[in-house]
């Protein structure tokens, strides 16, 4: 369905190349990690394990109500060809938010009733209004991004991203004291920081879009673009509970068979290792789907091979020198406190490298409405991965349970990848010379780890890993194809 007299994408959706985009938002994301996990040991200070094991609930239940508050509408309002489509999805999405925030607030006064009275110090009623708040600003924050992604408003969604995680950390930090570190400061922050982030962001998409955002509530024109994109619940919701429960599940029985001590350092090794990815997530994605929604397939194939390709020779070496140094950063980086946690992150850090340079491929079955097949890998990895987690540790084995987990992740994000690119009609030859450049870099960086490992100074290494790393993507730019890789990113083939 179409709305008349709502004109076409707005016209700023294709101004830049791929490669400015994703510059931009790579350097807001690079702002955001370094205020999120520069002020990490400072909040660690401030704030006891309890108050981090409340805010741990809090975004748990965000993050599966989340979920359901829009149901992944806000990814489809990118592909309508008329504006009029995008705007009532938009408002599908902030109609779903209300309406699970309303369910938070009803279960919250269920679960007192019955005799709950809260968690970890803090009352039931206030963690249930504050995860309610979230998740209707959540919803608001992406009805907003998919329009900035739908009218190529980048800069406008790295410097939200960048205010977001500033306003939240500075809140986070000045509620410590009057709250007595406890976890209501955490969740306050969140919240405050969110609340003031998602208000900026709707004032400028509403007059962006003329002031049509969330002002346009035809029940009959949103239920026909939702019935028209109805793959994205239909699967996409799915989808996103495999992932969320595989993660969630997996902490469930590492703390409740290993215990918390080693749950902890497993989790935050994750947190450390996984940056890169949402780095390179928030960076890639909205722009790689703005266009490949707009591309020729084989246009499309280019820009997404040359992408894997090039954030695999930046991330490759750092990731291998960080497992080589694992130990050493970070103790220095969280304290003596946190000795064993070097472990996690050697195991970890190679299923995290694949997947931050591939991770945003999953907007190829977004693009070509084909989530089922995304579900089916989702779905299948989650229930086998859980299966062979469980029994390793039914049978005492929990650091042979991770290394497993590691290991089949690699497999499954390669196999990810791949698939991503065959079902959708890429050709899937196209990411045989990124992974060819990725094996061949990283058996180089091991020689070098390996061979700088025998070294007492912390400095002649560090200086050996930059050397390589510079060394490579020298070699890279001049004898290795590297200069096509960027003029795809750059050239006009990368364009919609």
């Amino acid at each position: 369905m179409s709305e008349p007299g709502v004109a076409s994408r707005a016209p700023g959706a294709t101004r830049a190349s791929p490669a400015r985009n994703v510059l931009f938002l790579g350097a807001c994301a690079v702002g955001s990690q370094v205020i999120l996990f520069g002020t990490l040991p400072w909040l660690a200070r401030l704030y006891a394990p309890d108050a981090f094991g409340v805010y741990t609930i809090f975004l748990g239940v965000t993050a599966i109500a989340g979920v359901f508050a829009g149901l992944r509408y806000d990814s489809a309002a990118v592909l309508p060809r008329l504006d009029g489509g995008a705007l009532a999805l938009a408002n599908v999405v902030l109609l779903l938010g209300a309406t699970v925030a309303l369910v938070i607030l009803a279960v919250t006064f269920l679960l007192q009733a019955t005799g709950l009275e809260g968690y970890g110090g803090m009352p039931i009623l206030l963690l249930g209004a504050a995860a309610a708040a979230a998740v209707l600003l959540g919803a608001v924050q992406r009805a907003t991004i998919a329009w900035c992604t739908r009218a190529g408003r980048f800069g406008w969604l790295g410097a939200n991203q960048l205010a977001l995680n500033a306003a939240m950390v500075l809140l986070q930090i000045m509620l410590a004291a009057p709250l007595v570190g406890s976890g209501l400061g955490l969740i306050a922050g969140n919240v405050l920081g969110l609340l003031l982030s998602a208000t900026v962001l709707a004032l400028l998409v509403r007059r962006d879009s003329g002031g049509r955002l969330f002002s346009r509530w035809s029940v009959r024109h949103m239920a026909g673009q939702a019935r028209r994109y109805r793959n994205f619940p239909t699967y996409m919701v799915l989808y996103a509970l495999a992932g969320t429960v595989r993660e969630r599940v997996l902490h469930f029985l590492l703390g409740y068979f290993a215990g918390a001590g080693f749950l902890g350092r497993f989790a935050m090794a994750s947190r450390l290792v996984g940056a890169p990815n949402s780095l390179a997530y928030s960076a890639v994605s909205p722009v790689f789907y703005s266009y490949a929604s707009r591309a020729p397939v084989a246009q499309a194939a280019r820009l997404a091979a040359a992408l894997v390709e090039v954030s695999a020779i930046v991330m490759l070496p750092p990731f291998l020198f960080a497992m080589a140094e694992a130990e050493l950063l970070t103790t220095a980086v969280l304290g003596p406190q946190w000795a064993g946690t070097g472990e996690f992150i050697r195991l970890l850090a190679l299923p995290m490298l694949v997947l931050a340079a591939t991770s945003w491929l999953d907007r190829l079955f977004d693009v070509h409405q084909r989530q089922r097949v995304a579900l089916a890998l989702e779905g299948g990895f989650t229930i086998v991965s859980l299966a062979v987690v469980a029994a390793l540790l039914v049978a005492g084995q929990p650091r042979n349970a991770v290394a497993v987990f590691a290991a089949g992740s690699v497999v499954y994000y390669l196999l990810y990848a791949w698939l991503a690119f065959v079902a959708n009609g890429l050709p899937g030859r196209a990411l045989l010379r990124p992974v060819m450049l990725m094996l061949m870099l990283g058996v180089a960086a091991a020689v070098v780890c390996v061979v700088a490992a025998s070294w007492p100074s912390a400095g002649e290494r560090a200086a050996a890993y930059g050397s390589f790393w510079l060394l490579a993507a020298l070699l890279y730019m001049l004898r290795f194809g590297g200069r096509d890789a960027l003029r795809s990113l750059l050239g006009r083939e990368g364009r919609a």
